[in-house]
């Protein structure tokens, strides 16, 4: 896991260097990550994602590469980004999104998103 300073040395050489480094677009405030010195990066959800429809099959092949298939198990969704709007994803269900970020991972790096909500840090505290 990279530290805080070496989250941001590595966005601040990728920078500099125009190289195929750790890329985030549009870049963080490197500042603030400093300074939480968090070992992360917060992203940002998109407005659209994807939600799987109940059926009864028991998987999805991923052979298959028409989009026929995927987009009849799948219903999209739009969420604006104003405080009257809101998802509502219950327990258990599973939602198929994207960042607003664009990003770059180098060999030798790794990452992973996960989710964090509101409700879930209260109920755990």
């Amino acid at each position: 896991m990279l530290s805080a300073g070496e989250i941001r040395q590595a966005i601040e050489k990728a920078l500099a260097d125009d190289d195929d480094g750790l890329f985030i677009s549009p870049t963080p405030d490197l500042e603030l990550l400093t300074r939480r010195g968090a070992t992360s990066v917060d992203l940002r959800l998109d407005r659209w994602f994807l939600s799987f429809k109940q059926t009864r099959t028991s998987s999805v092949s991923l052979i298959d590469d028409s989009r026929r298939h995927l987009v009849s198990r799948t219903r999209q969704h739009f969420a604006p980004f104003d405080e009257d709007s809101y998802y509502v994803l219950h327990p258990g269900s599973f939602v198929l999104g994207a960042t607003l970020e664009w990003l770059g991972l180098p060999d030798g790096i790794s990452g992973y998103v996960t989710g964090k909500s509101r409700l879930g840090r209260h109920a755990s505290s």
